[in-house]
């Protein structure tokens, strides 16, 4: 590809206690054509009991940054832009909550919103009984809505 191209990542975690752990990356990357990317990461969570919350939330740079998904090349688009998950210099975030019904049982729901062009933003609820599972998802943006209803079976070998 020509001329020198890096990734620098640091990840770091913290135990607070009481049930709260956060955790913090931050990544940045330069291609070959010198074009520059970074991004910021930032997750908390908190459990008590049955109840569990986390929360998380990303800064995109202005110019993103990060290898695509094709052929693992470079070329300062992958973590924002048109091969990416997420825009430019945006902020995408993410709540979910999650309770223990006792047994088996479980029902959770995430709310995302990607912070993007096309006004992605998405709610999950879900149920899990055992090795069955059900979710509800709702799928906004500026294109249209989308509802799905997914059913499962975990199964193993």
């Amino acid at each position: 590809l020509g001329g020198d191209e890096y990734r620098i990542s640091a990840h770091g975690d913290m135990d607070f206690g009481g049930g709260i752990s956060a955790g913090v990356t931050y990544t940045s990357a330069t291609d070959a054509a010198g074009n520059d990317g970074d991004a910021l990461i930032v997750d908390v969570a908190w459990a008590m009991d049955a109840l569990s919350i986390g929360v998380e939330f990303a800064q995109i740079g202005e110019d993103g940054g990060a290898f695509t998904a094709a052929a693992g090349q470079f070329d300062g688009s992958a973590l924002a832009g048109p091969n990416a998950f997420f825009d430019n210099d945006s902020s995408p975030m993410a709540i979910a909550v999650t309770y223990d019904l006792g047994g088996e049982s479980a029902i959770g729901v995430r709310m995302q919103d990607n912070d993007d062009a096309a006004e992605t933003e998405s709610v999950d609820v879900a149920y899990n009984w055992g090795m069955w599972g059900v979710q509800y998802s709702m799928l906004d943006t500026a294109a249209g809505d989308t509802d799905t209803i997914i059913v499962g079976l975990q199964v193993g070998f």
